[in-house]
């Protein structure tokens, strides 16, 4: 989500998020611009300065680091220049979570497009092998599987893994779950 800067001074807002980093890119539309990027993990708290520089095309960017895998991120923009002009954009940024497969089965056999719900923004349906990839922040979770003939409620922890100094993604942490139904008549 975010709110675009109506007066058009800061616009071409380009957000790259990573496990650990976020890259921002915009444009400022203004006479020798001067910039700021504040961000936090509140929107009414964005208590922290990021660095800007200017690339050779003229566009503005900034590298956000030590950011936590799976956790929601809100920046702040504003920009002003020489010649009068202000301007003031708002943003999210997600970084990627830890990889995780979550394995379904139902009697031991691949329950394909089983549902699976965890807490309230994770609702995905297994593909035809039983599996669903997610990416997720450490903690613990709680959720349900349901199939056509069965549901189970489930728990899982998500432990926190270094992240690679390549950028890459960590080891998937697998967890498996057999549903139990009554063969049909």
């Amino acid at each position: 989500q975010s709110t675009p800067d109506p007066t058009g001074v800061i616009d071409e807002v380009n957000v790259d998020p990573l496990y650990s980093t976020s890259m921002i890119d915009w444009k400022v539309n203004a006479t020798n611009p001067t910039t700021n990027v504040t961000y936090g993990t509140k929107s009414t708290q964005l208590d922290k300065n990021a660095a800007t520089s200017k690339k050779d095309d003229g566009t503005f960017t900034t590298n956000l680091t030590g950011l936590t895998p799976g956790i929601r991120y809100y920046f702040a923009i504003s920009a002003s220049g020489s010649d009068g002009k202000t301007g003031n954009y708002s943003g999210t940024i997600i970084t990627r979570g830890f990889p995780v497969v979550l394995t379904i089965t139902e009697n031991n056999i691949p329950a394909k497009n089983a549902q699976i719900k965890i807490g309230s923004n994770f609702n995905r349906a297994a593909s035809a092998d039983g599996k669903v990839a997610a990416g997720l922040a450490s903690g613990s979770y709680s959720g349900t599987i349901t199939t056509d003939t069965a549901s189970l409620t489930i728990n899982l922890t998500v432990d926190a893994k270094a992240i690679p100094a390549d950028g890459k993604a960590p080891p998937p942490q697998a967890f498996a779950s057999n549903l139990t139904s009554s063969p049909l008549v």
